[in-house]
């Protein structure tokens, strides 16, 4: 949903469902600066209203900052932010935030998910709109899974001035990723397994709000970098020389402590640093502690400069978590791939953390969503993220096997056990019955199985046998090792 009209986020903001609050804040920040200052300048019946009750969710959100020690960063940088997008905070403000706070429904509308949920959502929508063209790169004091040290302030880089971007995603969701960006219209290219480039500057002119929301707006990709090209086979010299100049002058700012992660030696590594030393660069090689990691890689004559940290609530919701538990831009794939449809039942039998049954229902909120675990930790895990997402789903504690509800099923969607967390024999035997259970369970002629199969190839012999068809497949890289997605879908 793309919320534009100020009544409208305003009202999803003072609701009382967690859902709409998370959509109004993610529409405040799809906003445009030109779009929220108008507000004040609004011709329309309570446009000034509107205007202060945006400063009043303002001020409650630094005093909500302001209260915790470990945002006290993020509210000296909303202040900051204050003068930038032009809202006044007045010693006046001071008692309408009082009063505000006096209000068990606005109490219940903002101070209730303020440190988990809305006060990030604040600082993000503050950053698009005072900064229409630009992204940023956090430390792990404003970054919820951060390192610890850092720089203290978020930081800009503009997009659209620096370098072509590098977005890494599992080997085999390439495709994927190059269809939402170019759904955006963005200039994208696959370079290689696992990496999509795209060149922002070419597109600066028609990115709305910003190239760091177009990014973002993409659930396949893990990490990002900034990328600089140079010859093929080029020596360290030349290397040297350009992480010196052009890389340095565009990372320096937001962080100067950097890792090389190339085919070099020990030894090559301190010739490397030993040279950006003598040539006064002020990056220095700190392995440990770096805000930058530089991939060089000399035969395609490129070297990826990636921050530790984005400051990127695609998967905020993952606030809890269990073993092994799915990733996520993997389980967005999955919910993609499936093209759930309104009014669909979505089961995954085996939910974890509930990442899968979450993507579905971002993918489609109108789905009806189950999801099972033999571990009670696993549902409890579930439960929670789900609340944070704003999805709505049931969850059963038992084994797959057991008929845990009625019905009959649309889609099972799951990224089953695998690797060393089950033994061969045991995965296969499961994958089995999980088939079986697709065969008895799923809607004829519609039902489809969208899974990680453990044994692709012993997976498609027993759908054919009791009746599946695969119907779609592709080798995907799971951190380690290369599994199958596929689909199946009942033919009767």
């Amino acid at each position: 949903m793309n919320v534009s009209d100020p009544k409208t986020i305003l009202s999803l903001l003072g609701s009382t469902d967690l859902a709409s609050r998370r959509e109004g804040a993610r529409s405040v920040a799809r906003l445009s600066r030109s779009d929220f200052l108008a507000f004040d300048a609004s011709g329309e019946a309570g446009g000034g209203a509107i205007s202060m009750r945006l400063r009043v969710l303002w001020g409650i959100a630094l005093k909500g900052l302001e209260a915790s020690p470990r945002d006290a960063r993020l509210a000296s940088e909303l202040k900051a932010l204050a003068p930038a997008l032009a809202i006044a905070i007045p010693d006046e403000l001071e008692h309408l935030v009082a009063a505000a706070l006096a209000l068990p429904d606005l109490m219940l509308s903002t101070l209730e998910v303020l440190q988990k949920d809305f006060s990030r959502a604040l600082v993000i929508a503050a950053r698009e709109v005072a900064f229409p063209m630009t992204s940023r790169v956090s430390d792990a004091a404003s970054h919820p899974e951060g390192r610890g040290e850092g720089p203290s302030l978020l930081s800009e880089i503009n997009l659209c001035k620096t370098a072509p971007v590098a977005l890494y995603c599992r080997a085999g969701l390439e495709d994927l990723l190059l269809e939402a960006a170019r759904g955006l219209k963005l200039n994208a290219r696959a370079s290689g397994r696992g990496l999509v480039l795209i060149n922002m500057e070419s597109d600066a002119a028609k990115l709305k709000p910003s190239p760091f929301a177009m990014l973002t707006s993409m659930r396949f990709w893990h990490e990002a970098g900034f990328v600089f090209s140079f010859p093929p086979s080029e020596g360290i010299e030349k290397i040297s020389a350009l992480i010196a100049g052009p890389i340095a002058k565009v990372i320096a700012p937001f962080g100067t402590r950097i890792r090389f992660d190339w085919q070099a030696t020990r030894a090559g590594n301190w010739d490397l640093a030993t040279r950006l030393h003598q040539a006064g660069s002020t990056l220095v090689n700190a392995p440990r502690e770096a805000d930058w990691d530089l991939m060089i890689d000399q035969d395609a004559g490129r070297i990826v400069a990636k921050p530790k940290a984005w400051f990127d609530l695609r998967f905020d919701y993952r606030e809890k978590d269990v073993p092994a538990a799915s990733h996520a831009p993997l389980a967005a794939a999955l919910a993609t791939l499936a093209e759930i449809r309104p009014g669909e039942v979505v089961w995954d039998p085996f939910c974890g953390a509930g990442t899968e049954i979450i993507e579905a229902g971002l993918y489609q909120p109108r789905a009806v969503l189950f999801g099972s675990d033999i571990e009670p930790k696993a549902i409890e895990a579930a439960r929670h993220n789900v609340r944070r997402a704003g999805v709505k789903a049931d969850w059963f504690v038992g084994d797959f096997r057991a008929n845990l509800f009625p019905g009959t099923i649309d889609i099972i969607l799951t990224n089953p056990p695998l690797g060393r967390r089950v033994a061969p024999g045991e995965a296969r035997a499961m994958a089995d019955d999980l088939i079986g259970l697709a065969a008895k369970r799923l809607r004829p002629a519609t039902g489809r199985l969208v899974w990680v199969a453990p044994d692709a190839g012993s997976a498609a012999v027993t759908a054919q046998r009791l009746g599946l068809v695969v119907v779609n497949s592709r080798r995907v890289d799971l951190g380690g090792f290369d599994a199958e997605i596929q689909i199946l879908r009942k033919s009767n």
